[in-house]
């Protein structure tokens, strides 16, 4: 976000009094605080009132700026450690729009009349070159938050995908037990023979429930999702068909 900046200062007195070009920096720091904008959308780091919170945290000195200009090296080894990374950096994105802003409202309003005009473009290309710090460093702090943001992002899809990959394999073992199981009790025949497919899978679930919760095999069916399941079993699997119909 930007604060409304205060009238631009003098850029020349003459002909001969050259001053740095301000308007080209206010206008990367206001595409820097459209790409947080829209970095915020996602992370919803940023409010308003934190926002003001860093202004005020800057105008009493209660924090610096400028030791957010300089580069860290990071062990990073959980996904708790990333999201506090792209929380910091965001921050330190922050930190550089608003100062940037601090810093321009509090000198270019300086009289022209106090300094000479050598003391005056060197007072101004500092004041520049402090601007321009804030700009690079706000920017490098914003691609490491977008950055980590991704990565972020991109462990949650792996993080999905092996879940269903996990899920699928349970999916796939739970039908192979179950499958052998039938088709163990399906073996033995009854006196009579199996009834119709419906009964028989009643009579096999049955037979099946107590065993299946003893020894807390992973089969997640019970009562009429068992029965359903092995009677759609029985129907479909060609092995299982044969063997109910050799014993009925």
């Amino acid at each position: 976000m930007i604060f409304e900046p205060s009238p631009f200062g003098p850029r020349e007195t003459d002909s001969d009094d050259v001053f740095p070009d301000f308007c080209s920096l206010w206008d990367q720091l206001r595409e820097l605080s459209d790409l947080l904008r829209h970095l915020n959308q996602e992370i919803e780091v940023m409010s308003t009132d934190r926002l003001r919170g860093i202004l005020e945290d800057i105008e009493k000195g209660g924090v610096d700026p400028e030791e957010d200009w300089k580069i860290e090296l990071e062990s990073l080894s959980s996904s708790r450690a990333l999201y506090k990374k792209r929380t910091e950096h965001f921050l330190a994105a922050e930190r550089q729009v608003v100062y940037f802003q601090v810093l321009f409202n509090k000198n270019h309003t300086i009289e022209a009349s106090v300094l000479k005009s050598a003391e005056k473009k060197e007072f101004y290309f500092r004041l520049h070159a402090k601007l321009a710090n804030c700009l690079v460093w706000g920017c490098w702090h914003y691609y490491v938050s977008l950055s980590t943001h991704a990565s972020l992002k991109k462990n949650a899809n792996n993080k999905a995908e092996n879940a269903a990959r996990v899920q699928a394999a349970w999916r796939e073992d739970s039908e192979a037990l179950l499958r052998t199981l039938v088709r163990g009790r399906l073996k033995k025949r009854p006196h009579y023979g199996w009834p119709s497919r419906d009964k028989t899978a009643v009579r096999i679930a049955t037979s099946l429930e107590p065993f299946l919760n003893e020894l807390e095999i992973d089969i997640s069916e019970r009562g009429n999702d068992l029965i359903h399941r092995i009677d759609l079993m029985i129907g479909d699997d060609l092995t299982l068909k044969r063997i109910h119909m050799e014993n009925s």
